[in-house]
């Protein structure tokens, strides 16, 4: 009963226990800026290693080249997205959420360059950016964090 009373009287004073869990803005967009570019590293190692040149008519490689650099403006508009959603604090498992999703559809892209298996890569893309949609449907400070104001003049 007396811890109730107390809940109640913080609440009420707006005096609120400061959330140890929320991870700075400054180190977020670092750790997630740094999972993409571990994405990216892994999926072109993938692709040199274990990938076998594909021979294509030259008119398809074009065209599918310029389908592959349009899922890449895909991945950038989402990457900006998140980074304005990390101008705020953001808990540890939605951070983990947009670096995984992110970092999954950076690996696929080189696997699609190189146009062998472009279904598996396919499915590894669109999946990255569904684990990013998911984690951000399930985040409580989406809206707080993209209406958050830029932290100086040099900020995204």
């Amino acid at each position: 009963m007396a811890r109730l009373i107390s809940d109640q009287l913080s609440a009420a004073t707006g005096l609120v226990r400061p959330d140890t869990s929320l991870l700075p803005a400054a180190a977020s967009r670092g750790l997630l800026l740094g999972g993409i570019g571990i994405g990216a590293a892994a999926g072109v190692l993938i692709t040199l290693l274990l990938m076998r040149p594909v021979a294509i008519d030259p008119g398809l490689v074009r065209l599918l080249h310029g389908m592959v650099a349009i899922k890449g403006l895909i991945l950038a508009a989402a990457a900006a997205l998140v980074l304005r959603r990390l101008r705020g604090p953001v808990h540890g498992r939605c951070l983990l959420g947009y670096a995984a999703g992110l970092a999954l559809s950076a690996g696929a892209l080189p696997w699609l360059w190189g146009l062998s298996a472009l279904l598996p890569g396919s499915i590894l893309f669109y999946g990255g950016l569904i684990v990013t949609f998911i984690s951000a449907s399930r985040d409580p400070l989406l809206l707080q964090g993209l209406r958050a104001r830029a932290a100086g003049p040099g900020s995204v």
